[in-house]
């Protein structure tokens, strides 16, 4: 139990990485049917109205990409507890692993965030829906067919810089590090007994056994 609370901030940083990447394979799908639509289509469904979804998508990638980051850093700097192995690994937790399965998810994300723009700017434009289609441009074929290289080329990128990140991760760590000791507020003098009080509080954390046991008696000593 204690093993998935901890996994937790890393796997939800895992989970906005993948959204976020499907947001921008949507936003540049998006446009990219709006401009070939003109072209190949005898009816582009996209002409005649406002694009507000794009503005949404944008603005939301790059929230999500900021909480990511938040996130997998809050979460390695908790487990690292100042050693940079174990911000490493704890960082290294809030990658996705399988390069396949990244793909497929920012790849189907897409197709779901593109059928969402389209749906939202036909009901802010209060234009009629004839089929499905009308929401991904006017064509299914062309949706399915940039809607997939976008996501495609999406996940590799991100995939690419999380290589990138993988492979200078140490430095990465080591920067972090010397910057959260270097802001850091100094410690002040601690009196004797602040001392006494951390010397228990840290032999109960290594011993937490004692915790439950009362004090021992103490020998009343000789003044002779």
């Amino acid at each position: 139990m204690v093993r998935s609370i901890k996994t937790l901030p890393s796997t939800f940083g895992t989970t906005l990485v993948a959204f976020c990447a499907a947001l921008s394979a949507a936003l540049v799908a998006h446009v990219a049917i709006d401009v070939v639509g003109d072209y190949v289509l005898a009816r582009d469904a996209y002409d005649g109205m406002a694009h507000a979804s794009r503005t949404l998508v944008a603005g939301g990638a790059m929230a999500l990409l900021m909480c990511a980051l938040g996130l997998s850093l809050h979460g390695a700097l908790a487990e690292a507890r100042g050693n940079e192995g174990r911000f490493c690994r704890a960082l290294a937790t809030a990658l996705p692993r399988s390069r396949v399965t990244f793909a497929a998810v920012v790849t189907a994300g897409t197709f779901v965030i593109l059928g969402a723009m389209g749906g939202l700017d036909t009901v802010l434009a209060a234009a009629p829906v004839d089929d499905i289609s009308a929401l991904f441009g006017g064509s299914l074929t062309l949706a399915a067919g940039l809607g997939s290289l976008a996501g495609l080329l999406a996940a590799a990128l991100v995939w690419h810089a999380i290589g990138r990140l993988g492979r200078m991760v140490h430095r990465l760590a080591r920067a972090i590090l010397h910057f959260v000791r270097f802001a850091a507020p100094p410690r002040l003098h601690a009196s004797r007994a602040h001392g006494v009080r951390s010397s228990l509080a840290l032999a109960l954390i290594v011993r937490p056994d004692l915790a439950g046991r009362a004090p021992p008696r103490l020998r009343p000593f000789s003044t002779r």
